[in-house]
């Protein structure tokens, strides 16, 4: 009984030190051909009752991690490009962390937009955005939205040509949230409003005539537990462990 106790210990200490690494989703887009177009592939979608609703590709011209990357397009009407959704379904309470890398090569023109969903039907009926990284080609600026601006955003220079983490830190319950870009905060704020505040999809889109001269790249999309909350579960899990092993 004590070596089974020690073995169990052990695996629950190996398992949390893992956690912060583990995601409840984690997009990669490495599973996906390269070269193929991102809609009908791993629940991505294009945004429901829009006249543009312009792929994304999977490419290998650059990545975050081996091998794969989305790229995003322009191409629709008056300066809309690429606008594709992931839904989500699990993300209604809790703290959560939002990740991705994002690639702006210099040159780029117009908007490239992450935009996290505080509310969104699947089949579509009707949306609200929670925040968004919106990337301003013209400004030069990465930034949250000025409605949520005045919170205390603080707009960041655009890191061209390398791989930059965007960080959303929100709880869902108290709606207080944090973002970050390349480590910087841009703001803390209310996520979305009273009434929807999930983490209910991503969308990316691009428009204000964005081209295909400077595509923008996005790279493994995370949501993950907030690392304090996975941290409390360990030790509780460990102190259970810890008096079994005293009986």
């Amino acid at each position: 009984m004590r070596k089974a106790t020690i073995l169990a210990v052990s695996g629950l200490a190996l398992l949390c030190l893992s956690l912060p690494a583990s995601a409840d989703y984690l997009e990669t887009f490495d599973s996906y051909a390269t070269g193929s177009t991102l809609i009908g592939q791993g629940g991505w979608v294009g945004y429901p009752g829009e006249a543009w609703n312009t792929d994304a590709n999977v490419v290998n011209t650059q990545s975050h991690s081996p091998n794969n990357s989305m790229m995003v397009h322009s191409g629709g009407p008056s300066g809309y490009g690429t606008d594709i959704v992931r839904a989500f379904s699990d993300f209604t309470s809790g703290s959560w962390v939002v990740k991705g890398y994002t690639y702006v090569p210099t040159g780029m023109v117009g908007n490239a937009d992450w935009i996290v969903k505080g509310y969104y039907t699947d089949p579509w009926t009707g949306d609200d955005d929670g925040t968004y990284l919106q990337l301003n080609g013209t400004t030069g600026k990465a930034y949250i939205p000025s409605w949520q601006a005045d919170a205390g955003g603080t707009p960041r220079d655009i890191l061209y040509d390398q791989w930059v983490l965007f960080e959303l830190d929100v709880n869902l319950d108290t709606r207080a949230a944090e973002a970050f870009y390349n480590g910087a905060s841009l703001g803390t704020f209310l996520y979305g409003n009273s009434t929807h505040h999930d983490i209910a999809a991503f969308d990316i889109w691009t428009y204000n005539g964005f081209t295909d001269a400077y595509p923008v790249y996005y790279d493994d999309l995370s949501i993950t537990p907030e690392p304090a909350t996975m941290g409390l579960l360990c030790v509780g899990g460990l102190g259970l462990l810890a008096r079994r092993r005293r009986r």
